[in-house]
């Protein structure tokens, strides 16, 4: 389902690996797929983009993995072409 290198965004709240317990706060951690760990339950193994206490690769079920879409940064609005004010 998910190809190795593919930026995903992870949910990790309440779940625990090995000694770290993640809050319910961590929902959208960054990271990207390294590998599929096991194909029945789906498990992949992803290199989150930032460490939590030292954890910095985590073994995930499939339905806490989403993939990750950029957001089009670019700017939606037409310039202005000068400034128009039309007061009555």
């Amino acid at each position: 389902m998910y190809e190795t290198n593919q930026r995903v965004k992870v949910d990790l709240s309440n779940l625990t690996i090995g000694d770290l317990h993640f809050s319910q706060n961590v929902r959208e951690a960054l990271g990207t797929v390294v590998r599929e760990v096991s194909a029945e339950p789906a498990v992949y193994e992803v290199e989150l983009l930032f460490s939590f206490k030292g954890v910095r690769r985590v073994e995930v079920p499939v339905e806490r993995i989403h993939p990750h879409r950029p957001r089009d940064r670019r700017c939606r609005h037409k310039p202005l072409d000068g400034w128009s004010f039309h007061i009555s």
